[in-house]
């Protein structure tokens, strides 16, 4: 997965994966480069199908998406 982010200056980032039960599964940290900035998130396929939440904090905001894995 990949997340176009903008940083007004260079920031720390933190991206945050929570399955459907509330439990953090994912945490990870990234330094953003001031701009356009694009962070990726590897390794989905070792998750569980199912609706996870999608969580980016960077500065004082958060940005949370449903991210919906699924299995073939």
């Amino acid at each position: 997965v990949l997340i176009k982010v903008f940083a007004e200056k260079e920031t720390d980032v933190i991206v945050r994966l929570i399955d459907n039960a509330g439990k953090m599964v994912l945490l990870q940290n990234q330094k953003l480069a001031a701009g356009n900035n694009i962070i990726q998130v590897n390794d989905l396929g070792k998750y569980g199908a199912g609706i996870y939440t999608l969580q980016v904090f960077i500065n004082a905001e958060v940005i949370a998406e449903k991210l919906i894995i699924t299995r073939q």
